[in-house]
C-alpha cells in the first residue's frame, strides 16, 4: 500500500471514530440512565409496598381481624426496622403469638381491638420520583409500564379513600353531630379503611409482581 493509501485509511479511520465515538457515548449513557431510573422506580415502589403492607394489616388488626395468616402477612413484607416505635413491642412478642393455641390467640386479637380503636389515622401515599419519571416508562417493556401504570392507579383510588376516611374521623369528634349521625360517620369510616386495607393488598401485590423486572 502506498503512502498516500495508508495515509487515506488512516484518515477515514479517524473519521469513523469521530463520528461514532458520541453516538456509543451516548448510547452507554441512555443505558446507565435508562438503568438509574428503573432502579429508582423500584426502591420507591419497595418502600410503598412495605408502607401498604403495614397500613392495611393496621387496619385490620383494629378492626378485630388480626390472624395469625395476617401476622404472617405483615412479617414476611415489612422489614423490622420499618416499624414504627409502637408497633416494635408488638412485633418482639408476634412468634410466641403464632405458637399460642387458637383461643389465646382470639383473645389477644380482642385486646389489640380494644387497645387500637379508632387510634389509627391515615395519611395520603405519593410516590414523587415515579410521578416524575412517568416519560421514562414509555422505555419499559409493555407489560412493565402496564404494571407502573396500574401501581400508579390504584393508589389515585386509595388516597381517595384516606381522603373520605379522613373527613369522616373528623365527624366522629365533633360535639356538634348528632348521635344517628355519629353512627353512620362511624360506619362510613370503617368502610373506607376497609377500602384502604384491600385496595393496600392490591397494590402490594401489583408491586411484588412488578419489582423483579425492573431490577
Amino acid at each position: 500500500m502506498t503512502d498516500f493509501l495508508q495515509k487515506l485509511a488512516l484518515l477515514g479511520i479517524g473519521w469513523a471514530l469521530g463520528f461514532f465515538t458520541p453516538l456509543i457515548k451516548s448510547a452507554i449513557e441512555g443505558r446507565k440512565r435508562k438503568k438509574k431510573v428503573r432502579n429508582g422506580i423500584a426502591t420507591e415502589l419497595d418502600d410503598l409496598r412495605q408502607r401498604l403492607a403495614l397500613a392495611a394489616t393496621t387496619i385490620e388488626m383494629i378492626s378485630g381481624g388480626m390472624t395469625k395468616d395476617s401476622i404472617r402477612y405483615l412479617k414476611e413484607r415489612v422489614k423490622p426496622d420499618f416499624f414504627p416505635p409502637s408497633m416494635q413491642v408488638f412485633m418482639a412478642v408476634t412468634d410466641r403469638l403464632l405458637d399460642t393455641a387458637d383461643k389465646d390467640f382470639s383473645a389477644a386479637a380482642a385486646q389489640v381491638k380494644a387497645k387500637q380503636a379508632g387510634g389509627i389515622s391515615l395519611s395520603k401515599y405519593s410516590i414523587p420520583y415515579t410521578t416524575t419519571k412517568l416519560g421514562d416508562v414509555s422505555d419499559f417493556s409493555e407489560p412493565e409500564q402496564q404494571g407502573v401504570l396500574q401501581v400508579v392507579t390504584h393508589l389515585d383510588l386509595l388516597n381517595q379513600y384516606v381522603e373520605e376516611s379522613l373527613f369522616y374521623r373528623n365527624l366522629t369528634f365533633s360535639s356538634s353531630i348528632e348521635e344517628n349521625n355519629h353512627e353512620i360517620a362511624v360506619g362510613e369510616l370503617k368502610r373506607c379503611r376497609e377500602h384502604v386495607a384491600t385496595q393496600g393488598r392490591i397494590i402490594v401485590e401489583m408491586i411484588e409482581n412488578l419489582t423483579p423486572k425492573l431490577r
